[in-house]
């Protein structure tokens, strides 16, 4: 399976390709790993909340706000 993110609000697939945020991950720990590096520079573009996917399932559900 592969492992990606979804973002709330909801983006574009445009703007996901553009940002390179439509990519996909062989591992868990790769995503989790991409997620710990960009969480603040998705926060700041209005991103407020990450699904992580295992294919079609979801894994968790986590809030970039910071408070």
């Amino acid at each position: 399976m592969s492992f990606t993110w979804t973002f709330e609000p909801e983006w574009d697939e445009s703007a996901l390709a553009d940002l390179d945020l439509d990519r996909g991950f062989d591992t868990r720990e790769d995503a989790q790993e991409w997620l710990s590096q960009a969480w603040a520079d998705l926060a700041d573009a209005g991103v407020t909340d990450v699904t992580l996917l295992d294919g079609t399932m979801p894994v968790y559900t986590m809030s970039l706000d910071s408070q």
